[in-house]
């Protein structure tokens, strides 16, 4: 296969500065030689705003050449907005350089006003820039009215920054009467929000149908009257490209939430491209973080477009010839495929037929590596099918469960309805959201008491995957044992053997089910669909003996149950006590979906145990009858406790309201036990409302404990401040019960002003639990170091209450040190 060149169209201009003469003003772009010396540069004036650049860059007049193909990939200085239809190849992936997009703030779409830094007229030019995860930075310099987007290639900004450093304004400057970007909120002692774009206050656009069929893919997204037009095509699906590092064509003025809308109610079926790092900038040592980090800056892209959970993201891998990027390339695919999941999307992964597929098919199954979701092959075969040998996959059990698409030809132009486009072609066979698991931006666990063997403290248990032997999936528990001051080594108390245990279809929850004084394990498990095409789901149970575990026992099966049908993947379980008689029960925060008239429905059912097993599942609160009528499911983080210190357990959810600007804005509900159901949903904090003003909900995991021993539970959230230079920053804060609702959040621990300094969110798991038997609750993290050769690190930390804060972390356990010395944290849920 000849994969895609990286072929450029733009028109060609003269390295002279065209004049540009916008209405109402008079000289607005203009060059003039400067004095000559060593490094010779040209003074570039539009708007009023004069940059020195080098003389040997280009400079391009949009306005005179609107369908140029602006790229940054070339030292140019581009005057004006992007043109609505630019000359660009369709897969442009390049290694970005220095160069300049000065446009006016009236009129530019598509720009986040959060990753833009304002300069107010009258203030002096910035001298640094703000780094972006694309290799560009953003500055509105308002005494100008322009917006001038800065790219800059992977070592360093400097040069695009000394240029706007030294910038000036004369007085042809425009005087817009408002500029664009909203100014920032003042200080306020909040939690400095990581760009992970939470999900956007409007309706999500989910890709949920699934397609199978022909689509083409082009640079930059095409005008909705191009659009219009190629529905005379044969295609019903389009490629776009939503971000990332080496992305040729970022400058996409059509690509907008409302054109994501627009197309996906007109029957097209996007597939979102996320074109990051390449195999030879991967970091050997460091690729499952950086991969990690690639996947929260696509789905916060994502997001912001408007695209929901359970939509497929595909990370744009190219070819690569040298053999030895094999390993950096599949740990940074893992990282990638395990984030996007966690987050509650879908992985996709578009890769070269003789690189990244067969590296990929070689690990399928292979337990230290998460594969994605979707395999999108490059081979230009000229083929439209999925089959195998276009693929170049090497059988039928590779990612057969409408999970293909396939590139089959690329750079042709077709002509539909009059307007011709320059494209690739693909063939698509991808199912809806749910035919493959998805983790809803959570871990898939819940506890109230871990306290395995009944000494009063609370211990640790692990579900972990060994992957598949043969056909069979492989599972194990092991128990990490409080001993007061620390815990004992992992000890292994069940293991599927002979059976098959998929990993993947289960979802942990933690609580002393028959009341005699040591908790239990229970799983809610996914079995597929039935022959009928009902959804499948299963609740089985592990019982302390003290010493260890019985065997999963089925205690409920949806298909024998009155409910017959039930999704495993729109169900968030929690355990508590919910009626108050001594024993867990199991909650199930559910997805109904969207209504007709777009309300969002969810719903809360109970199976009560009976003490030797669960009643059947009983709907206990249903927003469709609730005084809030639409409630988003994927918008939920929910957590379990007793939060008035009535002997019954309530349910708390953290929700996300979306983005505001430069406002991320989420709340607390509480769902109050009444003993037989639950009362109606009541808000008992919002972030707008409380001096934080900004709370990222998508850089927040919360756990529920009574942290203070006062009898109430409270609730903890790690908050993650994102990294600066090297280190990693998290935040421990606190909502406190007061009994009638909740105090405001209080920042208990902050790795920054602690010892360790760096603390990766990303590789933490939360669990909490009275470790130490001074009744109040610890917070323990199962962390991630990472892998070495075949050996993969794990510890466990634990930041023990004082009553009004948390201790500083302290190391209990470290696999490095331990007999099983290898233990992956990709592959274990901690409950």
């Amino acid at each position: 296969m000849q994969l895609p060149k990286k072929r450029g169209r733009a028109l060609a201009v003269s390295t002279a500065l065209l004049a540009l003469v916008a209405p109402g003003l008079a000289q607005q772009a203009q060059a003039a030689p400067a004095t000559p010396h060593r490094d010779a540069t040209t003074a570039v004036t539009y708007h009023g705003l004069t940059l020195d650049v080098p003389s040997t860059w280009t400079v391009v007049d949009l306005e005179k050449a609107p369908d140029t193909c602006v790229r940054f990939d070339r030292h140019t200085v581009y005057l004006g907005h992007p043109g609505a239809e630019q000359a660009c190849p369709p897969h442009l992936v390049v290694d970005k350089t220095d160069a300049l997009l000065l446009e006016p703030i009236p009129g530019t779409v598509g720009r986040q006003a959060s990753d833009v830094l304002r300069v107010p007229q009258g203030a002096a030019m910035p001298r640094t820039l703000l780094v972006g995860s694309d290799q560009e930075s953003r500055v509105a310099v308002e005494g100008a009215g322009v917006l001038v987007t800065a790219a800059y290639g992977a070592s360093s900004n400097a040069t695009v920054a000394a240029i706007l450093g030294n910038a000036r304004i004369d007085a042809t400057a425009a005087k817009p009467a408002a500029p664009a970007p909203a100014p920032a909120p003042a200080p306020a002692p909040a939690p400095v929000p990581k760009a992970f774009g939470a999900l956007t206050a409007q309706p999500a656009v989910v890709a949920d149908t699934g397609y199978t069929g022909p689509g083409f893919d082009a640079c930059t997204a095409p005008s909705p009257s191009t659009m219009n037009a190629w529905k005379a095509s044969p295609y019903r699906s389009v490629g776009i490209y939503i971000g990332g590092r080496h992305l040729g064509c970022s400058k996409q003025p059509e690509l907008t939430p409302d054109w994501v809308r627009e197309q996906t109610s007109n029957g097209w079926y996007p597939l979102p491209i996320f074109v990051d790092r390449q195999a030879y900038d991967i970091s050997p040592t460091d690729a499952v973080n950086q991969g990690r980090e690639s996947a929260d800056t696509a789905v916060a892209k994502a997001a912001d477009l408007g695209f929901g959970p359970g939509t497929v993201i595909y990370n744009d891998m190219e070819h690569y010839d040298d053999r030895s990027y094999r390993d950096r390339v599949l740990d940074y695919l893992s990282g990638w495929s395990s984030r996007v999941r966690e987050r509650g999307y879908r992985s996709g992964v578009y890769a070269g037929v003789r690189s990244g597929v067969q590296d990929l098919a070689s690990v399928a199954g292979d337990s230290d590596y998460a594969g994605p979701d979707v395999v999108w092959s490059a081979n230009w075969n000229y083929q439209a099918d999925v089959s195998d040998s276009s693929m170049g996959l090497p059988g039928p059990g590779f990612w057969s469960n409408r999970q293909r698409v396939h590139q089959y030809r690329g750079e042709v132009d077709e002509t539909y309805g009059g307007v011709t486009l320059n494209i690739d072609r693909n063939y698509i066979d991808v199912g809806p959201a749910g035919t493959q698991p998805v983790v809803a931006a959570q871990e898939d666990s819940s506890r109230v008491k871990g306290d395995f063997d009944g000494d009063g403290r609370d211990d640790v248990a692990v579900l972990y995957d060994y992957g598949k032997d043969g056909e069979r999936n492989h599972s194990g528990l092991w128990t990490f044992t409080s001993k007061g001051a620390g815990f004992n080594a992992p000890r292994q108390v069940w293991d599927s053997g002979s059976d098959s245990w998929n990993w993947a279809s289960s979802k942990v929850t933690v609580g002393d089910f028959n009341g005699d004084g040591k908790a239990d394990i229970g799983v809610l498990y996914d079995l597929g669909r039935t022959d009928d095409g009902r959804n499948r789901t299963r609740l089985y149970t592990f019982t302390s003996t003290g010493s260890g575990f019985t065997g999963p026992q089925p205690a409920w099966d949806s298909s024998t149950d009155a409910v017959s049908s039930w999704n495993w993947a729109t169900s968030k379980p929690v355990v508590g006590d919910f009626n108050g008689d001594g024993k867990a029960d199991i909650g199930v925060v559910y997805d109904y979906g969207q209504a007709a008239d777009t309300a969002n429905r969810t719903a809360v059912w109970t199976f009560t145990s009976t003490g030797t097993g669960f009643a059947g599942p009983k709907l206990a609160w249903d927003s469709a009858t609730d005084a809030v009528k639409s409630w988003n499911w994927a918008a939920g983080k929910p957590v379990s406790g007793d939060f008035n210190g009535d002997g019954k357990a309530d349910i708390g959810v953290l929700y996300d309201y979306g983005k505001t600007g430069d406002i991320s804005r989420t709340g607390l509900w509480t769902f109050t036990s009444t003993g037989a159901g639950f009362s109606s949903a009541k808000q008992v904090w919002d972030s707008s409302t409380d001096p934080v003003k900004s709370w990222n909900w998508a850089a927040s995991k919360p756990v529920s404990g009574d942290f203070n021993g006062d009898g109430k539970a409270d609730i903890a959230i790690a908050y993650d401040y994102g990294k600066t230079g090297d280190a990693s920053r998290t935040g421990l804060w606190t909502l406190t019960s007061t009994g009638a609702g909740f105090a405001g959040p209080k920042l208990a621990w902050d790795s920054a002003t602690d010892a360790v300094k760096s603390w990766n969110w990303n590789a933490s798991k939360l669990v909490a639990g009275d470790f130490n038997g001074d009744g109040k609750a610890d917070i323990g993290v199962l962390y991630d170091y990472g892998r070495t050769g075949d050996i993969s690190r794990t510890g466990l930390w634990t930041l023990s209450s004082s009553g009004t804060g948390f201790n500083s972390p302290q190391q209990v356990w470290d696999s490095a040190n331990d007999a099983v010395k290898s233990w992956n944290w990709k592959n274990s849920k901690v409950g």
